[in-house]
């Protein structure tokens, strides 16, 4: 039998993550089903939950002000027949892998996600916190996030990319470790904000050269985890499946 696996998504956008998901978590072998802010709960039994990337997490969640809009600065004339050329495919990209296109709110979708945690929590299932999972993972326990990166990269470009071109050291003694068996993992980077402070029962397991967290988990769990980077558009690389195999493992067992 497949377990089931509950995946949290927005009610519309993020239709690439969820596809390269759902397929990660088929080739693992479970049974995966989207969750969305304002929808039914599934009537199937949750075996392991999902927390996946998107918008940022309230502020307000753990004890800080809504963020002012940002500043737009002007394009700059030099690239403007550039942009025009390639403004299609960046659009149609950018509707594919979108992660925080949505009808609802973030808030909406900080409820439903903080409402599963709990069920999670008590049903002891495994959890995979993704990019904001891992953060509200971290949020949900009582810690904080650092909402700009921007003072860790006076000497590096702050990098985003979908493809894997960030390297991440893996703490030996975690369960992260015992997933993708290295140290050393090339990741992705889509993320602007990460984990500061450390929520009760989290530890790190992954950092950047740059000291920013990339991974955290529960120390009073067999499977709590969370990863700054997006493990479903790695597939193709053998320690990332090994998240995706690893989680769908601890559901069959808890199963």
């Amino acid at each position: 039998m497949r377990p089931t696996v509950w995946v949290t998504a927005p009610r519309r956008g993020g239709l690439g993550p969820w596809l390269f998901t759902w397929l990660c978590l088929r080739l693992a072998g479970a049974r995966p089903i989207r969750v969305v802010p304002g929808g039914p709960l599934p009537d199937a039994p949750m075996d392991a939950l999902v927390i996946s990337g998107g918008a940022d997490v309230d502020p307000s969640l753990y004890g800080e002000q809504p963020a002012p809009p940002p500043h737009v600065a002007p394009h700059h004339r030099r690239y403007w027949g550039t942009r025009l050329l390639l403004s299609p495919f960046i659009y149609i990209l950018r509707r594919l892998l979108s992660l925080k296109r949505s009808t609802s709110s973030g808030k909406d979708r900080d409820e439903l996600e903080t409402r599963l945690l709990h069920r999670a929590e008590d049903l002891r299932c495994p959890v995979l916190g993704i990019c904001r999972g891992a953060q509200l993972l971290n949020v949900f326990h009582g810690g904080t996030l650092h909402r700009d990166l921007e003072a860790f990269y006076t000497e590096t470009v702050q990098m985003r990319t979908i493809l894997p071109r960030k390297s991440v050291t893996v703490d030996h003694t975690t369960l992260l470790y015992r997933l993708v068996s290295s140290r050393h993992l090339w990741v992705n980077a889509l993320h602007k904000q990460a984990v500061d402070k450390l929520g009760e029962g989290i530890r790190v397991c992954a950092r950047e050269d740059s000291g920013v967290i990339q991974g955290v988990e529960h120390t009073g769990r067999d499977f709590v985890l969370g990863v700054q980077w997006h493990p479903e558009f790695l597939y193709h690389l053998r320690a990332h499946r090994g998240i995706w195999r690893g989680l769908v493992r601890a559901a069959k067992k808890e199963g």
